[in-house]
């Protein structure tokens, strides 16, 4: 089994959340929030903003974490996505890379959408549900800092 890591942005603007129609043979036609895969060495955040413009074109703000999702694969294999919240600092939104449309949705319409109008339906609606509830974690709960020495002290007495 292997084990997936992938980072997303639920972009909202006026009570509307943006998705995005997928081209990928797997997912097409289905939609989702823009977002993809962590690169290896890769900041959870760095991977939001730069999959959020990859497929929108836009540039975009985070403004918080929304949650940490995990669910199984189809194929078995595991998925964990970081669903940041955030909004567009720059640009028109645009079909970017494997992206056929984006479209700006009412958040009220987006939780009605048939489960196989939407990659992972399950997740999806989770989302979507922590959305509606206001759930959100400032984003420095995510310590990405390369400099931090998280090794055992070597001269601190056992516990």
């Amino acid at each position: 089994m292997k084990t997936y890591v992938h980072a997303s942005v639920v972009l909202r603007d006026c009570g509307k959340v943006l998705l995005v129609r997928e081209a990928k043979a797997a997912n097409r036609g289905q939609w989702n929030f823009p977002g993809g895969h962590v690169e290896p060495g890769e900041a959870m955040a760095a991977a939001a903003v730069r999959e959020a413009k990859e497929e929108t074109c836009l540039g975009v703000f985070l403004n918080d974490l929304i949650g940490v999702y995990t669910g199984v694969m189809r194929s078995g294999d595991q998925s964990v996505r970081f669903v940041f919240g955030g909004h567009a600092m720059t640009g028109e939104a645009a079909a970017g890379d494997e992206i056929t449309e984006v479209r700006w949705f009412p958040l009220e319409d987006i939780g009605n959408l048939a489960d196989e109008k939407l990659v992972a339906p399950k997740m999806f609606k989770r989302i979507v549900a922590d959305i509606e509830n206001g759930i959100s974690w400032p984003v420095s709960v995510l310590s990405e800092d390369d400099d931090v020495d998280v090794s055992v002290d070597k001269d601190s007495p056992d516990e």
